[in-house]
């Protein structure tokens, strides 16, 4: 009967272990189990004894998963570690398993459980039997490699190593002699263990097994020839054996002794024909061994003081005559070879073809004559030009070859450093991508690599013994040349410098580096001219100093409205404090509400600087471009003049969505279209088109700073004026038009570029005069993500009683927010920074009902002032307010336990709604 399952549990649940219990139960397991939920008592545990697999809840109050897997995972064993938990998340699940664990199971599908216990106790085994494997290949590679030259002691220590791993009590390599008679090499046998009898039937039940490796019982037959005699082990009833083979021929039998029937599995089995094959060569070595050595007087018979190398080598490849100049010239000494395979000497990357030569040579060949690299004592090589004679006996059969050897070292090294210097020139200079050119003192072309004629237009032969004026080259590219390539010869030294070279598909950049060449005599004899081609990285150097102009220009509009914004934050206070109770026929009614609109266009124009300066939060959710371009071009249709056509060519299905703010991406389309209007005063088409597309490392040059991914590509274009370069380089910038003065502020397109910016998008515009304007912009494709949600509308009760916290570092929005609190019935504390606040609220939070904190602020700031404020107490109500900051922070403090959040600049109204919403919520929880 098998022995239960072990399992150990890490749950704090007895009920949870039980379930988890009656589950494997259920599948018909007999369980041996423990319930551990400390570290402590796992550690204990593991140490205690073995166990088949470990199932893991994922948290518990002393105690998670991931601990208990570094603790099993520190202990070195082996063991299946299975997360069981009801709260565990998809990126917990995958965190555990990148950190180890086996597989997790949700406690609602327990019917899981049974069929991963199962999968992972068949691993664990499939693991542990090839670490066993692994374990005897490596024994066996270590016996191998210590293996001496005498084949009859490296066969007894391969029978050894045979029965120690299979378990053996005893084992024995049986062989048949001339004489008819075996011959043993035991391991654990005495010599006379048992007559001649015994052994050959052993040898003939095995030979005659139907299966590779046959199993003896020792019959009474047997057992009267004495094979089941007692060995030091104990007596042996039962032989595990098969056949050795060399040559695919029978060369003997290797038995194993046990004195019970032996459990073979597979791998058993396949170790034991691993040794088997490795006894049969060291076998067949042995058999060489005295066939040379029967033949050693007639090798003794060649001279022993020629300087060549001279040897002789079996059919295989072994060495079994070395001349003493072999210890001259390769440092080994002879004992050290003979009896090895010589191919071991020669040069990994001559072996194959001198193997293959040699084994052609045996079949078709009388001699043979190679050159090949062997291998010193000192572990260097020697470049040996040989050649051999083929050995063959009467009746034509291959034995092997006499061979003789000199070291050409010197020569052959010479040889090679010529051929691969040369080699490496002229690769170098065809395949060179820069221009190569050679000119002597004349200003004539000595040599031009093939890239030179991608730019200068006359063929290779035409250029040579010319000189660009000879070949009609412009009078200022000429200049150019002869005054460089003069300057060179002068100084002696060499320089570098730029040119810009038109040719008729468009100008090439080049960077051009001239060095002086020195003759045998001394002297400068010519000039190497070395030229690459730098259009593109010119290109795309214009492209990122444009890119980080914007960034910098973004960065100082967004300062710039943020300062004024608390300005008009201001202005519109204290002109809501002034229309607060005034009817339309009072004095000085009118001229307020002036101030207001005018505050309010100020706004406005505000928030452009911060949507170009990217200081603006973004709506942004899942959105349809199609259906923002379908609706846009119905109203561009109703508004723009008949002679301009709009063709919207939109990808109709499949089009993936975006993250975007519906109303600025309508907003960007909107400035694009207009401008496209204005640039076609006499009608043309506007084009506007979508697909999806997916960018690689290749389409960065193309598209500088664009990341790889999945983008929608939005293109719109227009048959217009076009522009020049100097214009395209300033589209972007802020407050730049080429509009008549009052029909533009400049910032339509400097908006463009801040709400892609915010949206994580791209713009790029190419342009060309009288050929129109493209602009192509790239959006990331949506993925799951927390949309922004809309506020709700402020209750209308506006006064109150309460005490107010007023934390804000500009002073003019700390007067007018203050006043307008008071004047409404609130009792307000104001202070300048966060530190403040935080030691005022520390000392009197019993006594605030409510705080009113600014996001941004200098010193320690409103984010580190809130959580400071939470810490203190967790049931605050605390609005938070900014002109602008990023949306992720907003987030995190609307998770934190902020009540609610108010944009600047904002009116008296909004505010005292916003405060009034948020303690009313106060109240309304009070029992």
């Amino acid at each position: 009967m098998s022995a239960p399952l072990r399992v150990l549990l890490v749950e704090d649940y007895q009920t949870d272990a039980e379930l988890i219990i009656r589950q494997l139960k259920r599948g018909g397991m007999d369980l041996d189990y423990e319930r551990v939920d400390t570290p402590a008592q796992l550690k204990e545990a593991i140490e205690r004894q073995d166990w088949d697999i470990i199932i893991s809840d994922h948290n518990m109050p002393q105690f998670d998963a991931p601990s208990a897997l570094r603790l099993v995972q520190a202990s070195g064993r082996d063991i299946p570690f299975i997360v069981v938990s009801g709260t565990i998340g998809e990126e917990k699940a995958v965190a555990m398993m990148k950190a180890g664990a086996h597989d997790y199971i949700v406690k609602d599908n327990l019917t899981r459980l049974l069929p991963a216990v199962q999968r992972e106790l068949r691993e664990v085994e499939l693991r542990r039997e090839r670490r066993g494997m692994e374990k005897r290949l490596s024994l066996l590679n270590t016996c191998l490699v210590n293996l001496g030259s005498d084949s009859v002691e490296n066969i007894k220590r391969l029978v050894q190593l045979c029965g120690e791993e299979l378990g053996a009590a005893g084992a024995v390599f049986l062989r048949p002699d001339e004489d008819g008679r075996f011959r043993s090499d035991a391991w654990n046998i005495p010599v006379d263990h048992a007559p001649e009898a015994c052994w050959k039937n052993c040898w003939q039940r095995i030979i005659f097994s139907p299966a590779r490796v046959g199993v003896i019982h020792c019959t009474p037959e047997c057992a009267s020839s004495g094979a089941e005699k007692c060995t030091p082990s104990g007596t042996m009833l039962f032989y595990v054996g098969l056949d050795v083979t060399s040559k695919g021929e029978t060369a003997g039998v290797l038995l194993l002794g046990y004195p019970e029937e032996p459990e073979l599995r597979s791998q058993d089995r396949e170790f034991l024909g691993i040794l088997a094959s490795a006894i049969g060569v060291e076998e067949e070595r042995r058999k060489a061994v005295k066939e040379l050595h029967d033949r050693e007087e007639d090798l003794l018979r060649i001279t022993e003081n020629i300087q060549d190398l001279v040897g002789e080598i079996d059919e295989s490849g072994i060495l079994w005559y070395a001349s003493p100049s072999f210890e001259n010239a390769l440092g080994y000494r002879r004992e050290d070879l003979l009896g090895k395979p010589v191919f071991g000497l020669v040069h990994p990357d001559d072996r194959d073809r001198i193997y293959r030569d040699f084994l052609r040579g045996g079949r078709e060949l009388n001699t043979i004559r190679v050159e090949f690299r062997c291998r010193h004592a000192e572990g260097h090589y020697l470049w040996m030009d040989a050649s051999g004679s083929f050995l063959r006996d009467a009746s034509g059969k291959f034995l092997g070859a006499v061979i003789g050897g000199r070291d050409v070292t010197d020569k052959r090294l010479a040889e090679l450093a010529l051929q691969e210097s040369e080699a490496k020139y002229r690769s170098l200079v065809e395949n060179s991508t820069d221009m190569i050119m050679r000119f002597d003192r004349f200003n004539r072309h000595l040599f031009a690599s093939p890239s030179v004629f991608g730019i200068f237009p006359p063929g290779r032969g035409g250029c040579i013994g010319r000189s660009h004026r000879e070949l009609e080259f412009p009078e200022e590219e000429c200049a150019f040349w002869e005054d460089s390539i003069q300057t060179v010869f002068a100084t002696e030294t060499p320089f570098e410098m730029e040119i810009r070279l038109e040719r008729e598909s468009g100008h090439v950049d080049l960077n051009v580096r001239f060095f002086p060449e020195a003759g045998e005599e001394g002297g400068i004899t010519s000039v190497l001219c070395v030229a690459r081609d730098i259009t593109k990285e010119k290109s795309t150097e214009a492209q990122l100093l444009q890119a980080q102009k914007m960034e910098a220009i973004g960065t100082l509009a967004g300062g710039v409205a943020h300062d004024f914004n608390n300005l008009l934050h201001t202005i519109m206070g204290y002109t809501d404090i002034l229309l607060l109770g005034k009817k339309d026929s009072d004095p000085g009614f009118k001229e307020l509400m002036e101030i207001s609109r005018a505050a309010g266009t100020a706004g406005e124009l505000t928030r452009q600087l911060l949507a170009f300066g990217r200081k603006v939060e973004s709506k942004l959710q899942s959105t349809d471009l199609n259906t923002i371009i379908t609706h846009l071009c119905k109203v561009l249709a109703r508004t723009f003049p008949k002679m301009i056509r709009i063709d919207a060519c939109l990808k109709e299905e499949g089009l993936m969505r975006v993250r975007a703010d519906s109303s600025q991406i309508q907003q960007v389309l909107l400035n694009l279209a207009v401008n496209a209007r204005d640039a076609m005063p006499n009608g043309g088409t506007l084009s506007i088109s979508t697909e999806n597309v997916t960018l690689g490392s290749e389409d960065l040059m193309r598209y500088p700073g664009v990341t790889p991914g999945k983008y929608v590509r939005l293109i719109v274009s227009d048959t217009g004026d076009g522009m020049d370069k100097r214009t395209m380089e300033k589209i972007f910038d802020p407050f730049f038009t080429t509009k008549d003065v009052g029909k533009g502020t400049g910032l339509g397109l400097a908006m463009v570029y801040g709400i892609l910016k915010n949206h994580h998008g791209h713009i790029f515009c190419s342009s060309e005069q009288g050929r129109g304007t493209t602009f192509t912009i790239f959006l990331p494709v949506s993925t799951t993500f927390r949309g922004v949600e809309e506020p709700a509308a402020p209750r209308m009760l506006l006064a109150g009683t309460e005490s107010v916290l007023l934390v804000d570092d500009e002073e003019l929005i700390r007067d007018v927010t203050t006043k307008f609190l008071q004047d409404h019935g609130y009792s307000v504390r104001a202070l300048a920074s966060g530190e403040a606040a935080i030691e005022f609220y520390r000392n009197s939070h019993e006594t605030v009902d409510l705080i009113i904190l600014d996001l941004i602020m200098p010193g320690m700031g409103g984010r580190a002032c809130l959580f400071k404020l939470l810490e203190i107490n967790p049931n605050a109500r605390i609005i938070i307010s900014s002109g602008f900051g990023p949306a992720q922070i907003r987030e995190e403090a609307l998770d934190a336990g902020v009540k609610d959040f108010i944009n600047k600049p904002y009116r008296a109204v909004d505010l005292l709604g916003a405060v009034r919403k948020v303690l009313d919520a106060r109240e309304a929880t009070v029992p």
